[in-house]
Formats: C-alpha cells, structure tokens, sequence
C-alpha cells in the first residue's frame, strides 16, 4: 500500500478511478517499477478487495478493478520422482530423525504444515487411518487448530509400512519425553523435537535437501512429494 499502491494513486479519488486506469498502473508496475507477475498479483487482490468493501459499505456502487486485467503467473512445471527415486530416498533417509515425515509426505500426500502438526490422538491404529485437524504455521510457533480449507479436513489411508513407522516413532517419542522430564512441552506431537516442540519448517526443509543431494535424486519441492504421492500409492518396494 505505502510503496506502491498510495504514490500512484494519492491525487485520486476511489469513485474516479477506472479500470483503465488501474490496468495503467499494473502495466506501470511491470515496466517502470520492474515487478514480477507475482508481485503485482498480490497487489491485484490488494486493490481489487480495497474496491470491494468500498462497494459493501455503499460508498462506491461499482467495482473497477474487478474487471481489470492483472498480469498473470506462469505455473511452475510439477516435479516428480519415478519409483526408484522414490524407493532411494526413503531408504538413505530411514536413519534420519525425520524419517517419519518424509514417509508420511511420500505415502498419505498431506502438506508439510499438515504433517508437522499431527497429533498421535490423530493416528487410528486399529483402522489404519490418519486425521487431518491442525496445521503447523511457516514459522513453526503457532499450531492452528484448522487446515487450509474445510476440505483439507479430511481422513487418510495408511500402508503397512507406514504404520510400523509410527509406531516405532511413538517408542522414541515416548524415550524422549521420559529422558527430558519436566522440560518436555507435551503437544501429544508425533514429529517433534526432543523436547516436545514443534519441529521448523526450515529444519525439515535443510534435512530435505541434503539427502536428495545424498541419494542423488532430482531436485524437487516438498510439495512436490504430494503429487509423487499419487504416481506410487502402494510403493511396494520400501
């Protein structure tokens, strides 16, 4: 708004400004200010939600920017591993103490904030299946008690595999909160530091890298693991 948005338009008043106008100023921010798509995207909704609320509050009876054309973002291509990328890498990283939430990212397809805030009250044993309630936030200092959409909601499949994983991960868990005593935050958290704690984000990012270097396998998103996912359901040869 400061830096962008206010300069340009501080001589005008909202109900006189057209979408002309404010096409004009997106084309501005491409060649004058030297933008990318996504940034002046992000200004897009900015000034288009500014526009809306002048309109619900009845002070304007018209929204321009509604119809006004912002630039837009190339999608990035998706990445994917094949089967034996896919097999390499959970095998390099079986020792890693995150073990668990690159299988889970590779076999259930839930988000990195999805996975990082799974609860072992999350996890049905007995049917096999993982509940989808919370998310860790980027910062990994605040757990929501929501998911992204009311559809992120939702109930997963487990694979055997994946199963005995867990519950190997609960004897650690289990070792490490004995082991810290009442310094341990017990956020009944299935991936977690040795003290309870939230694992960051960018911990389990910098242990991803690395072992895709080491297995010497494409390198992908984290993300990305959620559409690997659909190629190899089963992953039968982990």
């Amino acid at each position: 708004m400061k830096k962008h948005i206010t300069p340009y338009f501080h001589n005008h008043e909202m109900g006189k400004i057209t979408t002309q106008m404010i096409e004009k100023f997106y084309s501005h921010l491409s060649k004058e200010s030297g933008l990318a798509e996504r940034t002046i995207q992000d200004i897009h909704k900015i000034v288009k939600s500014s526009f809306k609320t002048a309109v619900k509050r009845r002070y304007l009876s018209y929204n321009p920017a509604a119809d006004a054309e912002a630039p837009k973002v190339p999608r990035k291509e998706m990445s994917v591993w094949n089967l034996e990328e896919t097999v390499r890498f959970l095998k390099l990283c079986d020792k890693s103490d995150l073990h668990i939430a690159f299988l889970l990212a590779l076999t259930t397809g839930a988000r990195q904030s999805e996975i990082l805030a799974v609860r072992w009250r999350d996890i049905d044993f007995e049917n096999c299946v993982l509940h989808i309630r919370q998310t860790l936030s980027h910062d990994g200092k605040h757990i929501y008690q929501d998911t992204k959409t009311k559809s992120s909601t939702r109930t997963i499949s487990l694979i055997e595999k994946t199963l005995d994983s867990l519950k190997e991960q609960r004897k650690k868990v289990k070792k490490q909160k004995l082991f810290a005593g009442s310094h341990y935050q017990d956020n009944d958290l299935v991936i977690c530091t040795q003290y309870g704690t939230p694992i960051n984000p960018r911990n389990l990012l910098r242990t991803f890298y690395k072992l895709m270097e080491k297995a010497v396998v494409p390198k992908i998103r984290f993300h990305d693991l959620r559409h690997t996912v659909k190629q190899h359901l089963c992953l039968p040869e982990i």
